[in-house]
């Protein structure tokens, strides 16, 4: 999408692993997007929104994922079965319901 509406472009990115594969920069590279890492520590003055505005939300969720993982892999071994694997449902599910605690 950027390349679509912006062309060659630069992406200021964080140091997530998965953003610096090597599939991720070939992408990045064959649509002329050239990824700038932040610079280490400066998360939280660059991206205040995801350590500030955001926090208690992104809290809740991983409070939310934790309590739903633990009563999946109960039941799952009530069931004598595998724990199912996460996927969009569960994520969209566990989004849903932190926003109606927000």
């Amino acid at each position: 999408m950027i390349k679509a509406e912006l062309g060659q472009s630069l992406v200021i990115a964080d140091c997530l692993q998965a953003r610096w594969s090597q599939a991720s920069l070939l992408a990045h590279w064959s649509n002329q997007l050239v990824l700038v890492p932040y610079a280490p520590d400066s998360t939280s003055f660059l991206q205040e929104p995801d350590t500030h505005e955001h926090a208690q939300l992104k809290a809740t969720i991983k409070q939310l994922k934790s309590e739903l993982h633990f009563d999946l892999e109960a039941e799952a071994t009530n069931q004598g079965k595998e724990c199912p694997k996460w996927g969009p449902h569960e994520y969209v599910y566990i989004c849903s319901k932190a926003l109606q605690l927000e």
